[in-house]
This record gives C-alpha cells, structure tokens and sequence, in this order.
C-alpha cells in the first residue's frame, strides 16, 4: 500500500534539473519512464510517478481512480494494459456505440423517410362516383361506396408502410445480432476460446469459476436479442414459441403460423433496439468483470497509452499552441 513506500523523494534531483533546462520532450518531465512498446521492444513498458504527472499535466483523477493508483506497493504505478483496446469490455462496448450510431444516423432516419414517401389516399366522397355524377346511383349508394373504399385504401395504405417498416427494421435487426455475434467470437477467440463451431452457449458456458452466465443480472437482454433474432431468421413455430414464452410483450397480437414472415409478427420499435443495445452493453460489461477481471470504468483510463497521450497533448500545447502546424 502507498504508506509502505519510503522512496518519497526519488527523482527530485532529476526533476530539478529538466525543469531547469524546460527538456519537455524528455517524458520523465512529466512523470513518465520508460518507454512504450515497439517492433524492436515488443515487452517494454511504461510506468507513471502520479504525484509528478498530476502536477505537471494538471489531471484531476477520480477518488476510484486515485484509490486504484495509490494500492501500488511500488514508487511507479504499472498501467494494467498497453491500450484501451486491449481490454474486452472496451471492444464490446465499441462495436454496441458504432452499431447505435448507425442506428441513429442512418437506419433510424432511412425508415422514416420511406414511410413518409408513400403517399396517403385521396379521401373519397359521394360526387367522386361516376355512377353518381350520371344519375345511375343515388346519394346514399354513392356516399356508401365512397365509405368503403376509403377504408380499403386505408388498409392498403397500412398495410404498405408496415411492410416497408417492419422489412426495414428486420434488415437492421439482422445486421445488428449479427455484429454482436462477430465481436463475440472475435473475443473468445483472442481470449483462447476454440469458437471455430460456434453458438451462443459458447458464450454462456465460458464463465469459469463465476458459473454460468445465464445467471447474471443481464442475460435476459442478450437472450431476449437473440429470441428475436432466431425467430425473424427461421421463420418457425419453434423459435415463434420460444420468444412468446419468454418475451411475449415484443409479439404482435394474433397466433404465428408456419410458412408466414415472422418479422411482421414482432412489435419492432426505436424504444426496443435502444433497449437491447443497452442491456446487452450491460451484459457484456457484467461480463467481462465476472469472466476476465475486468471493470469497465477502470478500461477508459488504465492503459500506458492513456498517459502517454496525455503528456504528448501538453507537449503539443507548449510547443504548438495556435495549432498552426
């Protein structure tokens, strides 16, 4: 712990001497030593005096933070990990950020658009009837006529853009389970998992000594994803009945028969692809805490690569600070 360090004054002669000569360049100015690893020194690393880096960088770190810093038994504190990207939470939670971008930019207003393009019936009335206009039908038979093919052009009308929606939403439903599965198997797989025949339980089962991970506080999301997806991909009465056992509320009313296109019987929406994406953020955050020791909030700044860009940041403000070049 930090009380049984007794190297408090490590260091003062040199940082006397490079805040004399202003040597910015010279990381160990800013409390950094070592050097970042390379082709040639693919094992090196960096290590941080945090009192000197606080002060030279002016970074205000968090009392979690600060509590994970001074645990060190060392003068330096060792970052856990080279980059951002070398933690698992960080590239599940990378690829969910760009699949709701994606969402929000492109697919979201694309589907808008396009049911705004079809255009919505002319309301008839009785004087648009030939017949009318001829003296061959009375008012009351026109008017009636007039009434119900405004409601079958209604329902046509409906009809189209649900079509068009629902068609849609599948295609960007499919597209998002799919890149969820990918950056799945692409972790397992840099973790050692074999996922060479993969599905999900490879997932669920891979959770060591923590158990299973169907018992963690968010699996429902992850399941509840991939309920969906399995029904909108086979078309079944098996996966129609699997998702209504488990998450009827997504169903639209009315029994699912073999042979019909199961995306038109799912209640597709903006709240439940937000909802989804959320809760299997969570999922994978949950996750990686309980499978690889890994907390998220500690992933967004426990890394070598954290500090040394924060350094070159404040060299390039002293050396460039019109940003001119």
């Amino acid at each position: 712990m930090k009380k049984n360090r007794n190297t408090r004054l490590i260091n003062n002669d040199l940082y006397k001497h490079l805040d004399e000569t202003c040597t910015i360049r010279d990381l160990r100015y800013w409390g950094i030593f070592g050097h970042l690893r390379n082709e040639k020194h693919p094992s090196s690393h960096i290590r941080i005096d945090p009192k000197r880096f606080m002060k030279m960088t002016h970074t205000h770190f968090s009392e979690v933070e600060l509590n994970v810093i001074n645990s060190r038994r060392s003068h330096y504190f060792y970052p856990a990990k080279y980059s951002r990207l070398d933690y698992n939470c960080n590239l599940f939670l990378d690829e969910i950020d760009n699949i709701r971008k994606d969402w929000t930019d492109t697919f979201r207003p694309l589907i808008k658009r396009e049911a705004e393009r079809i255009k919505k019936p002319k309301k008839l009335v009785a004087a648009d009837d030939s017949n009318f206009m001829c003296g061959i039908t009375d008012y009351d038979e026109s008017a009636m006529w007039a009434t119900f093919t405004n409601m079958r052009n209604q329902q046509k009308y409906v009809d189209k853009i649900n079509h068009i929606v629902y068609s849609l939403y599948a295609q960007f439903f499919h597209q998002m389970a799919s890149r969820i599965e990918g950056i799945t198997v692409y972790v397992l797989a840099k973790n050692g998992k074999n996922v060479e025949h993969f599905d999900r339980n490879a997932l669920y089962d891979y959770a060591g000594s923590t158990g299973t991970a169907r018992e963690f506080h968010h699996y429902p999301s992850h399941d509840k994803l991939y309920c969906i997806w399995h029904f909108i991909k086979h078309n079944s009465i098996s996966t129609y009945d699997r998702l209504k056992e488990r998450y009827p509320e997504v169903l639209v009313d009315g029994e699912f028969k073999q042979g019909h296109i199961a995306a038109s019987y799912v209640k597709f929406s903006d709240e439940l692809i937000n909802e989804l994406l959320d809760g299997c953020g969570e999922f994978f955050k949950e996750y990686c805490l309980k499978v690889y020791g890994e907390k998220y909030d500690e992933a967004s700044w426990n890394y070598e690569l954290y500090f040394y860009n924060l350094a070159e940041d404040e060299i390039e403000l002293l050396e460039n600070p019109f940003g001119i070049y």
